[in-house]
């Protein structure tokens, strides 16, 4: 079992609840153990050179699909859980909602000062992911036919709590604007400097994920692949979704399916 940052506190606690007290996280590529982390971009390789049973994370790119069929390997999707995609900036920011066109003007290059949106007269810093990563790909998803910007490189980052991290300190603070996960900003980061902006007025909370009020949701899917001749993966997807299984997610900060 694998999985993406924004997910771990998911599927480690089902590694807790169901494998030996023995079993160790081991970081990138090993034969040792059966709880694995890599992310999502080696996280999707790995498990489309079925060197990995079971990802828990977010859709696929294109291109990682696509990787798989050169591989020969067909992904199945599990939908296990629905979580918030989620707008960030600094606290300071006087601008708390964004419309969802609002957002895509902005990555796409159409919006550039937050006083087109009602803030400050102030060029808008907007970062992106690494290609491949879950939130990057999501992104995507949200944007559909708009192209994206092609943004400087300092504002390109490898890493997810590393885009929190330049949305709260980038130079005037308060011009930035970044992405995420909601309960990786609010339960695994925490971090006081930055705030998830409000979507069309509404708030990215656990309440509106469940009810669906919130508009930009992705569904969390336990991920393997075609004829995986492992009889325990249908076993542990089967206990992912008993009451138990859900539970688990639902205290582990996220929203289960039931």
């Amino acid at each position: 079992i694998d999985g993406a940052a924004a997910l771990f506190p998911t599927y480690s606690a089902f590694v807790n609840a169901t494998y030996p007290e023995s079993t160790k996280l081991v970081l990138g590529d090993s034969e040792d153990t059966e709880f694995e982390y890599r992310n999502t971009p080696d996280g999707y390789k790995a498990l489309a050179e079925k060197r990995s049973d079971i990802f828990i994370g977010v859709y696929p790119s294109k291109e990682q699909i696509a990787y798989a069929e050169s591989c020969g390997t067909e992904f199945e999707f599990i939908q296990i859980g629905t979580e918030a995609f989620v707008f960030i900036t600094h606290k300071d920011n006087p601008i708390s909602d964004l419309t969802t066109k609002q957002i895509k003007d902005i990555y796409s290059g159409e919006i550039t000062n937050w006083k087109e949106v009602g803030g400050n007269n102030i060029e808008i810093a907007a970062y992106q992911r690494n290609e491949g990563s879950g939130s990057q790909s999501m992104l995507k998803r949200f944007m559909g036919d708009i192209p994206l910007m092609q943004p400087p490189t300092e504002r390109v980052n490898m890493l997810m709590g590393g885009i929190i991290e330049q949305v709260s300190s980038y130079h005037s603070k308060s011009n930035s604007l970044g992405f995420s996960f909601r309960y990786y900003v609010e339960g695994i980061i925490k971090n006081p400097e930055i705030k998830m902006l409000s979507i069309d007025g509404v708030k990215p909370n656990a309440e509106n994920v469940r009810n669906g009020s919130y508009s930009i949701l992705t569904p969390i899917y336990a991920v393997t692949y075609k004829d995986n001749p492992n009889e325990n993966v249908q076993k542990l997807l089967d206990w992912i979704l008993s009451e138990e299984g859900q539970k688990i997610i639902n205290e582990s900060g996220y929203v289960s399916i039931k």
